[in-house]
């Protein structure tokens, strides 16, 4: 009887760790990315270099260590650029720490809408970003995020 007993202990334990994990998944909120700038840098017929700051907020009551964090920006629905910004980031909770990436892009093969708002700028552009953060924490998993707005370039420089 006490070897069936011991026998089961492992077992037990797995489904104690199991549970545990599924629990803390449940809990993680995913961070919030937000596009707070987007400034030209350089501009030429052919290229254009943009450098775009990226807002990462943590709404999770605990650190939140990113090992790396993708990203897929959307200007005026036009696919503007993908990468992964790969420093890491340590975010306490509700902590908040701007990224600043730099795009390279060629307006003729991007697509007429960004052609058509540069011809008839306004003052905000509607924007999308998305992708997944990966924490250094492997047991999170990627964790997704998406937001819209828009990007005011009444103050950008």
């Amino acid at each position: 009887m006490n070897s069936i007993r011991f026998a089961m202990l492992p077992l037990l334990a797995l489904m104690v760790l199991l549970t545990a994990c599924a629990h803390m998944e449940r809990v993680v909120k995913a961070p919030e990315v937000v596009l707070k700038e987007i400034r030209l840098d350089a501009l030429s017929l052919q290229r254009q270099r943009f450098s775009v700051d990226l807002l990462v907020s943590n709404p999770n009551d605990f650190r939140m260590n990113i090992r790396e964090l993708s990203y897929h920006l959307t200007l005026e629905g036009v696919d503007l650029t993908r990468g992964v910004f790969d420093q890491g980031l340590d975010l306490a909770a509700g902590a908040s720490d701007q990224v600043t990436v730099a795009i390279e892009t060629d307006l003729l093969q991007t697509g007429q809408g960004l052609l058509s708002w540069f011809r008839d700028p306004g003052d905000t552009m509607a924007y999308r970003v998305e992708g997944v953060v990966r924490p250094a924490r492997v047991w999170m998993g990627e964790i997704p995020y998406r937001h819209s707005g828009e990007v005011d370039f009444r103050t950008a420089h």
